[in-house]
């Protein structure tokens, strides 16, 4: 009963507004208040701060509290922001103050080269520009710099621009370390004196520096070689610079532009997400761009901190009219200074030409091994031509045709720059330190007619030549190329040979043409001079053809004879990609196999292409899913193809 009398008696109270005919809220509002003697009406609205729903009567007082806590709140924002900068700017000052430590070191020694060269009435443009004069020289400083710890701890210190030698000390010839061991191997030579040999153990590492750099050797334990061991193990860019994003406003305009650039956005498609950002983040953010153009502009503003790419256009005689070329080049110099400027960069440099030495016990001999390119003799050669104080600058400079993956079939002949004495794992990477493209040279469309004729050719090597003495001509008179590398087409052009047809096809040594198989025989390296001897004859052009024939050369003038103390002959390697991986294999034996494979029928070209894909994957090694009807592949797949493919193809072919 009681449950019954509560519930008729709960109709009844939400009834009574429709039998009063009045608004339900309005009666139950109007008979509390009325009670307390005031009327409140039952009026609601938004807040503008926080956007809920309150009475009409408390809206203002809620409001002013809406108002009050929010700014509260952004002050506290504001105040935390401020502490993490603060603590931000105390972090990076030591850094900071290496770094700019550095870059002093660098510029006085630049602007002591500048001084002295303008006391010697030589080009000091050059020096601070990169730019040239004709007959103008590079002074080389003979004042030693000691190693400064700019940016690292822990760890000694490399000024970019220091040569690494000690105070001044006796004068100190450079070919001449002492008396010459009695061994005529000049890759094996007794323990010396000061090597205490008597605590030599076997497989030790002994360090020759250069006389010239004055430091003496040092020798280590084969379990305790490390010649880097003093590198950092990382360094952290941040450390360097308090925004390295500049001269991008904020290091979010930085992120977005470098997305916009990888993603090969276009300006709609950059313009449709700026609109989607701004509307997002309703002015939260601090990404500042508002349109392509300010992307655009953004970008512009960085590229002006590199050596940019210049276009220069070139027009060479050809048959009856003239043939027109464009090339785009960077300077090399600007690059140069650039990288050894960089702190980053500076512990990572070896300035000084060295010589590794491994201990024989059993010979009782030093065996010289090499594993960079300042270990070998090229640099260390270098010195006798250097003033005492200074070290040599090398360079590898690599030029080959190729197709440029981004365009589909269009091609490009990029000359990429590294520089051999920085550390391998920087120089052949992709990021700072490693490969640049200093020019795209020329790329000359063959017509039938032009085919194979000796007019064309001569033209192809004149092109090529006069490009690359454009690209060289800031080291004309600045320092020595160290070590260049190309594929076989590229070292004929470059040493100007004739090809593997001629009387001496060998662009390093005059070998002949029937006499390149007999390994043992010995025959004089190629020299610039004779070509230069030949061309500086007075002679009709059919006379001087006939001479360069015999010689196997060509009637073009090297770039690279115009660069002081430059033998292109001994720069060139031998091409290990293109002969063994994509030639031997590639041309040949890998093209035997799959010959094989398909008369031996269907069934076995399956086993195969089954054994490939179920092969274990490898670190650095390219897995293949099927090999037996690839047409065509890059040398370096070639490569691993062949370390795999003869153990995959032992049972299905036994």
């Amino acid at each position: 009963n009681l449950f019954v009398y509560l519930y008729i008696t709960s109709s009844i109270c939400l009834d009574l507004p429709r039998y009063l005919n009045l608004p339900p809220l309005s009666i139950a509002m109007a008979s509390s208040n009325k009670d307390k003697g005031r009327h409140v009406s039952g009026e609601t609205r938004s807040c503008r701060y926080c956007g809920g729903e309150y009475n009409l009567k408390g809206l203002g007082r809620h409001q002013s509290a809406c108002l009050q806590r929010q700014e509260s709140n952004k002050r506290e924002r504001e105040a935390e922001a401020e502490r993490e900068q603060e603590s931000k700017r105390a972090r990076l000052t030591k850094a900071q103050a290496r770094s700019a430590r550095a870059r002093q070191i660098a510029d006085e020694i630049i602007s002591n080269a500048s001084l002295r060269a303008a006391e010697e009435g030589l080009d000091t443009d050059i020096i601070l520009n990169g730019n040239p004069l004709p007959g103008a020289k590079l002074p080389r400083s003979t004042e030693p710099h000691e190693h400064q710890n700019n940016c690292f701890t822990n760890i000694p210190a490399a000024d970019p621009d220091a040569t690494g030698s000690p105070a001044a000390e006796p004068t100190v010839e450079n070919d001449a370390a002492g008396p010459e061991p009695a061994n005529d191997n000049p890759e094996e030579r007794p323990a010396a004196i000061d090597d205490n040999p008597a605590s030599l153990e076997h497989d030790d590492i002994k360090i020759e520096y250069h006389p010239s750099t004055g430091r003496p050797p040092v020798i280590s334990h084969f379990e305790d070689f490390q010649r880097h061991r003093d590198r950092p193990t990382n360094v952290n860019p941040a450390a360097f610079e308090d925004e390295p994003w500049k001269p991008f406003q904020t290091r979010e305009d930085f992120d977005f532009a470098e997305l916009c650039l990888e993603a090969g956005l276009t300006q709609r498609q950059v313009e449709a997400m700026l609109r989607i950002i701004q509307n997002a983040k309703a002015g939260c953010s601090e990404l500042s761009f508002q349109s392509y153009k300010d992307v655009e502009t953004a970008w512009e503003a960085a590229s002006s901190i590199h050596a940019a790419f210049e276009k220069t256009t070139m027009t060479f005689p050809y048959k009856k009219g003239e043939r027109t070329y464009q090339l785009y080049s960077r300077d090399i110099w600007a690059l140069a200074k650039k990288h050894i400027r960089d702190p980053i960069l500076a512990p990572f440099w070896t300035y000084d030409a060295i010589r590794l030495w491994k201990w024989n016990a059993e010979k009782k001999l030093w065996i010289r091994f090499y594993d960079e390119p300042y270990t070998a003799d090229g640099l260390w050669n270098a010195y006798k031509d250097i003033p005492e104080g200074g070290v040599p600058l090398a360079f590898y400079l690599y030029a080959d045709k190729t197709r440029l993956s981004s365009f589909g079939s269009q091609q490009g002949y990029p000359v990429v720059l590294r520089f051999p004495q920085l550390d391998c794992e920087l120089r052949n990477g992709a990021g700072v330190g490693g490969g640049i493209v200093v020019g795209l040279l020329p790329i000359l469309k063959e017509k039938s007619k032009d085919k194979k004729t000796d007019g064309w050719k001569e033209l192809k090597g004149v092109v090529w030549h006069e490009s690359f003495r454009h690209i060289l001509s800031v080291l004309k008179i600045l320092a020595r190329v160290g070590f260049k590398v190309g594929d076989g087409v590229e070292r004929c052009v470059m040493a100007l040979t004739r090809g593997v047809k001629s009387h001496f096809p060998c662009p390093i040594c005059l070998v002949p043409n029937d006499r390149q198989k007999n390994v043992s025989e010995s025959y004089p390296q190629r020299t610039p001079q004779e070509a230069q001897d030949i061309l500086a004859k007075t002679q009709t052009k059919a006379e001087r053809e006939a001479d360069l024939k015999k010689k196997g050369l060509r009637n073009v003038e090297n770039a690279f004879s115009s660069i002081d103390g430059v033998d292109v002959h001994q720069a060139l390697s031998f091409d290990r990609l293109h002969a063994y991986h994509s030639g031997l294999f590639g041309a040949h034996l890998f093209k035997a196999l799959q010959k094989q494979l398909e008369q031996l029928g269907r069934e076995y070209q399956a086993t195969v292409d089954h054994q490939f894909a179920t092969a274990h994957h490898w670190r650095d090694l390219d897995h293949f899913d099927a090999v037996t009807n690839m047409k065509f592949t890059d040398a370096g797949k070639y490569e691993d193809i062949s370390k795999v493919c003869f153990n995959i193809c032992y049972t299905p072919l036994r």
